[in-house]
């Protein structure tokens, strides 16, 4: 399983793109990695990046926390976000099946 780096620039900054791809199960998993904006960098706004992590775990205004839940379980999709002390994650994995759905949950989150 060999990686691949590729580049996307958006506002005149370079983003890495790292894939690795294994095909020998029906699965996906993507992560969202943003350095320098955990807990460290809340700066005056202590529990900023928290706050933001568990209000990725309420759902959305029209389905709400359960049936969002129920939704995604029901497709076996994963979404989570987490805060760390340098890093915000958030991470989306499911059936390979389902990643044009899982993509619009994500979205709609």
């Amino acid at each position: 399983m060999a990686a691949t780096v590729n580049y996307i620039e958006s506002n005149g900054v370079k983003v890495p793109l790292i894939i690795e791809q294994d095909s020998r199960l029906p699965l996906f998993s993507m992560q969202f990695v943003f350095k320098n904006s955990g807990s460290i960098a809340d700066g005056n706004l202590s529990g900023l990046a928290r706050l933001s992590a568990k209000m990725m775990g309420e759902g959305t205004k029209s389905l709400g926390s359960s049936a969002f839940a129920e939704e995604l379980e029901s497709r076996a999709i994963h979404i989570s976000a987490t805060a760390g002390t340098e890093t915000f994650v958030l991470e989306l994995s499911g059936l390979k099946e389902e990643f044009s759905s899982a993509m619009g949950y994500f979205g709609a989150l």
